[in-house]
């Protein structure tokens, strides 16, 4: 689990999914259509007619062996590294002021924007000014948010598929069994799962019939979910500067959707069971969860002691007694929640004809 966190009183209040998910007072304003925004991104759409991203090489028909905790530990882990660095290649703000709110860039579609993924893994401070605007504009928050975002679209609409790249009888027969089976024990499911994966595949050498085309589909919608955010950062950009150019940044999106695919094929060709744990974003954070941004907690931790000091003096408190005074107990907090905790669980077998002895669990 890596969630980036931050301070809060001890009356802060505990946020949970349900539905369309209250993040603050303050709502995230309504998108406009800035001209040069909307004109930079038609000429980006023009760019991308009849290009064709490289394939990313990938290696096929695995045996199940080799489908071990390590492998998959080590491969999530190069999923969510890649990310990373794309992340901060694409959503870096150049040198140019940003103009305006990143959320006045009008995707020009009503379902699937950037706001519905935001809104259940980041919950910025209710005490900062313009806290979404922030929560963009800022540098260090920024790379936080978007790789939480695509954690967010990967594990819950491309990891959570029967198989990716099947055919529509693959998917039919997949869905049928998972129907028919639906009151048998999880593991057994799992296990008919992949056996049944396993006999498609042997027929294609170990690739779905389809994966490409779902791919090149998969890294498109993505890019479009995307693209104002780009262009908000890229209109940041000097225009002779040394910038990633839009085919650059759609062939990065098409790699890392192409690995993650590829990730996503192998879990289903392996009877143990994945589970992704999201964090709540105004949970308590506690110990056992890693950071990967750090200093997001770091630079609001002085945000707020800063507030807290000039609060007091504006109210008359003496230096001496502001010095005197203990400090506040605070509560770190879930501000993002970045990656989800992936838990591999595996069906611990017991001796010929008797039950199961129980399941191992791997983080």
């Amino acid at each position: 689990m890596s969630p980036s966190k931050h301070d809060h009183g001890s009356q802060a209040t505990r946020h949970r999914r349900q539905g369309a998910a209250h993040i603050s007072q303050r709502s995230i304003p309504s998108a406009t259509k800035p001209s040069t925004a909307k004109t930079i991104m038609a000429e980006d759409m023009k760019e991308l007619e009849g290009f064709l991203p490289n394939r990313l090489p990938l290696q096929w028909n695995l045996p199940e062996s080799q489908l071990t905790d390590d492998f998959f530990a080590k491969h999530y882990a190069a999923i969510v590294s890649n990310f990373m660095l794309h992340v901060g290649d694409m959503f870096k703000v150049g040198d140019i002021p940003p103009q305006g709110s990143i959320w006045t860039v009008d995707a020009g579609r009503k379902d699937g924007d950037l706001e519905s993924i935001v809104r259940p893994i980041a919950r910025p401070s209710p005490s900062d000014p313009n806290a979404w605007d922030d929560l963009m504009a800022c540098s260090t928050k920024r790379p936080a948010v978007m790789l939480a975002v695509f954690m967010e679209i990967y594990s819950r609409q491309l990891f959570s598929v029967q198989l990716f790249g099947a055919d529509d009888k693959q998917r039919q027969t997949l869905m049928r069994q998972d129907e028919q089976f639906i009151g048998h024990e999880g593991f057994r499911r799992s296990k008919l799962r992949a056996t049944t994966v396993r006999m498609f595949l042997a027929e294609t050498q170990g690739l779905p019939p389809q994966f490409w085309a779902h791919v090149d589909q998969f890294a498109s919608r993505v890019f479009k979910l995307l693209h104002p955010a780009l262009t908000w950062v890229r209109m940041t950009w000097p225009k002779n500067g040394d910038n990633p150019s839009i085919r650059s940044v759609f062939q990065r999106i098409h790699q890392d959707t192409a690995y993650a695919a590829w990730f996503a094929v192998n879990v289903r060709m392996s009877p143990a069971v994945l589970e992704f744990d999201w964090r709540l974003p105004g949970e308590r954070y506690l110990p056992d969860q890693a950071e990967l941004y750090p200093e997001v907690y770091r630079k609001h931790q002085r945000e707020v002691m800063e507030r807290e000091r000039n609060k007091a003096l504006a109210g008359g408190v003496a230096r001496r007694g502001l010095d005197d005074r203990k400090p506040p107990k605070r509560t770190a907090r879930v501000m993002i929640s970045v990656v989800p905790r992936v838990q591999r669980l595996t069906l611990i077998a017991g001796a010929e004809g008797e039950k199961p002895l129980g399941f191992h669990k791997a983080t």
